[in-house]
């Protein structure tokens, strides 16, 4: 090997690129060494061929990238290309194919050069940047935690590429799915079902293991997880990778958040970082919102009594404006302090005042 050459290959890898040559009518195709790294893929042993590159491909980019190829044949030059591949050993890297050159011959393109490359990193920090992005709306928008959560699992689902996420309440020595959500693509009600009906114990699947460890936790395949206890529903959902988020404020966790993928999955350090970071913001958010997190929500009437409670309204006031009886009142106001943990109205109203229940 000249110098030059390894000079050139030294530069690839540094990049993080490699190129490729294809001669068209000979149905020849050249890759340079590093371009084997990116595929993961022994140069001893790998004959390069379109086939084997679609063949890595991911199935829902497989079908543009084949009609990109075949449109090499019959122009001049071609935009950039972007995809994802399932390189041997698992896991999905992000690729940018660039063509650099096209030869044409009396019968269309003859000889083609391009280039791969890896832009694994430079998409996971996007993503990054995404969820910040996607949390902090989220909270600015927040107005009650069936709203606002649903709101902040769909949007963080959507900047990281999830396919489906819950939020988990700790009641007493169990976790509980209060809310989850899913892309609508996917038959995930069998999954759902199975999730609200689950009482999870410490160490117990991605939302018991966050909880325990009180760090963010990533299974790789959930259906090599013994612990996991829904694995007929998330193979029926075509669920894989996991990743469990806990929500800790003062060193108390007050929900976990879990999100799963279509694809095993291999959390970076990186990523882990920023979804730690995540659940420390929320947990700093939903700190002063306990009430929603801890007891059942109240009622719509309840929230309509309380509210009337905080203008001063007396009883039978309240029993006038709203059309029902004293009695009525006087139960709904018993519920009230049973689910705010509170003895008399005025406690009620600092309560729900604090906690975001009323305005």
């Amino acid at each position: 090997m000249t110098a030059r050459i390894r000079l050139l290959e030294s530069g690839e890898q540094t990049a993080g690129f490699g190129t490729w040559e294809w001669w068209v009518d000979a149905g020849t195709v050249r890759w340079s060494a590093n371009l084997y790294r990116i595929y993961r893929l022994d140069p001893e042993q790998t004959e390069p061929c379109h086939e084997l590159v679609l063949d890595l491909i991911h199935p829902d980019d497989r079908h543009r990238v084949a009609g990109y190829l075949d449109t090499l044949r019959n122009v001049t030059a071609a935009p950039p290309i972007g995809y994802r591949i399932r390189p041997p050993g698992g896991g999905i890297r992000y690729v940018r194919c660039t063509i650099s050159t096209i030869e044409i011959g009396p019968r269309g393109a003859r000889r083609i050069v391009g280039a791969v490359l890896d832009v694994t990193d430079q998409h996971l920090a996007a993503q990054e940047i995404a969820a910040h992005i996607a949390v902090s709306k989220a909270l600015a928008d927040w107005d009650d935690l069936e709203h606002g959560g649903a709101r902040l699992l769909q949007s963080l689902a959507g900047a990281m590429e999830f396919a489906l996420g819950a939020l988990w309440l700790p009641q007493g020595d169990r976790l509980t799915a209060r809310l989850v959500w899913s892309d609508p693509s996917l038959d995930a009600g069998e999954f759902e079902a199975a999730t609200f009906a689950l009482r999870v114990a410490p160490g117990q699947g991605v939302p018991g293991l966050a909880w325990q460890d009180q760090t963010t936790v990533n299974v790789v395949d959930v259906r090599g997880e013994p612990s996991l206890r829904r694995p007929a529903q998330a193979a029926a959902a075509d669920l894989r990778g996991a990743v469990g988020v806990p929500v800790i404020h003062a060193g108390e966790v007050l929900a976990v958040l879990e999100f799963y993928y279509r694809e095993e999955f291999r959390a970076t350090p990186r990523m882990r970082q920023t979804m730690s970071a995540i659940g420390l913001e929320l947990g700093e958010f939903l700190s002063h919102r306990l009430a929603l997190l801890r007891r059942p929500p109240l009622t719509r009437r309840e929230l309509q009594v309380l509210g009337l409670v905080a203008n001063g309204y007396s009883g039978p006031q309240i029993a006038g404006r709203l059309e029902i009886s004293v009695a009525t009142v006087g139960s709904h106001m018993k519920n009230i302090y049973e689910r705010l943990g509170v003895s008399d109205r005025a406690a009620a109203v600092a309560n729900g005042l604090r906690s975001g229940l009323i305005k």
